[in-house]
């Protein structure tokens, strides 16, 4: 296991260090929180925010000098210089054949549960902590949960010619009930394959639902709607858990829509360049300066800076010489 292969590196005389900067944010630490302690197995410990130190510490599994809050590099990509290296609106127009006057929505889906065979449960699933009978009701509510996306979708299309509905499924879903709806759609774009921030850098709106995609779209500074119906509330209902302490739900800092009306009202201000309100921003602040300390390009190199200094102050002596070969090897 992961200690073991920790005990065998300090063994050797390496400096350990953890990083746990890309983890999603638990609303619950039982969702998080696992058996094993890293006190005495690593040297420092990455962390995107305070959110998960306190997490972390709160429940012994680092000592406090251990954590060093970095932020979470993947951010990065949305502030300059990096964010220039994505495709710009012109050339993913061209790329797709998208006429300007087009307003170009994102939808990126997280139905993959919906796919799940349940017969298939307890040989493919064992390793989920719910029960088979849970699971059940989740996979019918994900499922009902998409049917009324891809039908709303539809309904919104067929009203307004000039919007492009570029849709992004989760790498686990399948495609085949996009396909059968919008395969020959005109106002559909597929784009599975295409990088996710090629996709945030060019769209006018991030549509989804509970995915961490939101929080990337803000790095990106996008407006994002939650597709929050009323299946969400017998899905939430069902994972409740004892809350994080002072935990920043991050909910309001989207459009939140639970009926169809309300998914037209949101369209509307956000693709009419209508200012994004107040709650929405003092929301985002609140819950990427709890949980991702700060959206401004320099996460990666406070990480470098951090392993850097590990690194100086580390007291080790290295008793295993590797060559370039054994590298690549593995060994």
């Amino acid at each position: 296991g992961i200690a073991n292969w920790y005990q065998e590196a300090n063994e050797m005389g390496s400096v350990c260090v953890m990083s746990l900067t890309e983890n999603f944010v638990p609303w619950s630490p039982s969702f998080f929180i696992g058996k094993q302690e890293y006190k005495d197995l690593v040297s420092c410990v990455l962390l995107a925010g305070e959110g998960m130190k306190e997490v972390l510490v709160t429940h012994g599994r680092i000592s406090p000098v251990q954590g060093s809050v970095v932020g979470y590099p993947t951010f990065d990509w949305g502030k300059s210089p990096f964010r220039d290296w994505f495709l710009s609106k012109k050339q993913f127009r061209s790329r797709y054949h998208i006429s300007e006057e087009k307003k170009m929505i994102l939808l990126a889906t997280s139905f993959n549960m919906a796919d799940i065979n349940i017969n298939e449960w307890d040989e493919k699933y064992f390793h989920w902590n719910i029960s088979k009978e849970d699971a059940a009701k989740q996979i019918d509510i994900v499922r009902k949960f998409r049917d009324k996306t891809i039908t709303y979708f539809s309904r919104l299309l067929k009203k307004h010619s000039d919007w492009q509905l570029l849709v992004r499924k989760h790498p686990f879903e399948k495609e085949d009930i996009y396909l059968k709806e919008w395969c020959k759609h005109p106002q559909v774009t597929f784009v599975h394959d295409d990088e996710l921030y090629d996709l945030l850098n060019i769209c006018d709106v991030l549509v989804h639902w509970n995915s961490t995609t939101s929080v990337q779209a803000w790095s990106f500074n996008k407006p994002t709607i939650l597709l929050q119906f009323e299946e969400a509330d017998m899905f939430i209902e069902m994972y409740k858990g004892d809350p994080v302490k002072n935990f920043v739900d991050p909910k309001n800092g989207n459009y939140i829509c639970r009926t169809y009306e309300e998914l037209v009202g949101a369209f509307v201000d956000v693709l009419s360049g209508k200012t994004i309100p107040e709650l929405q921003e003092r929301t985002k602040r609140a819950f990427v300066s709890q949980w991702f300390y700060k959206l401004d390009g320099l996460s990666s190199k406070r990480a470098a800076d951090v392993i850097c200094e590990t690194y100086a102050n580390s007291k080790q002596d290295v008793r295993y010489e590797m060559n370039l070969f054994d590298l690549l090897m593995g060994i």
